[in-house]
């Protein structure tokens, strides 16, 4: 049905009982865009996988995540373009920010525009074990240092960002910075 590269569509049209055969060329994208990013942005991984048996595993994939994420390039930024050629949202130039009425949901009150939209890594969920068994351990950053903490039901220990970001991550807590 589909050309060797998937971008010849044929369709099958009934009209007054004809069958007409009509090509289409396409070019499609999907973009999703953040209007408004929360001041906190928790992320959620589905660490389980269903077995068509019935049972389900725990999924060992490792999970990369920063310490800093920069999310400016994934927001919408007052502008839509509607141009198949056209990025669907771009950081306005300067010339067109003054003329603009239509401000980013980011901007200042006066229409200041920010360097970014840049979040640091707050918190995580991490579960040890498996699907049947296992448990949930907090890793925390303390408030105003860099120092992060890991807590569990039997202790609390004081442990290095690089042993945070080598965790089995269920959920990640993300703090937007300079706000």
């Amino acid at each position: 049905m589909f050309g060797e590269d998937f971008q010849e569509l044929r369709l099958v049209v009934w009209e007054e009982e004809v069958t007409k055969l009509v090509h289409m060329n396409f070019l499609a994208s999907k973009q999703t865009m953040f209007a408004k990013l929360p001041k906190v942005m928790a992320l959620h991984f589905s660490r389980s996988i269903y077995l068509q048996n019935g049972m389900t595993l725990k999924n060992p994939c490792r999970v990369l995540f920063p310490e800093k994420i920069d999310l400016t390039q994934y927001t919408t930024t007052g502008y839509l373009a509607t141009m198949p050629s056209e990025p669907l949202s771009s950081p306005p130039s300067p010339s067109s920010s003054l003329s603009s009425p239509i401000l980013s949901p980011f901007a200042d009150i006066d229409g200041a525009q920010p360097d970014g939209i840049h979040y640091r890594l707050k918190a995580i969920i991490a579960h040890i074990g498996d699907h049947k068994l296992g448990h949930f351990v907090t890793y925390r950053r303390q408030e105003g240092q860099d120092s992060w903490w890991r807590l569990s039901d039997e202790s609390i220990e004081e442990v290095k960002l690089s042993k945070v970001l080598e965790q089995e991550a269920y959920m990640l807590f993300y703090e937007r910075e300079n706000i």
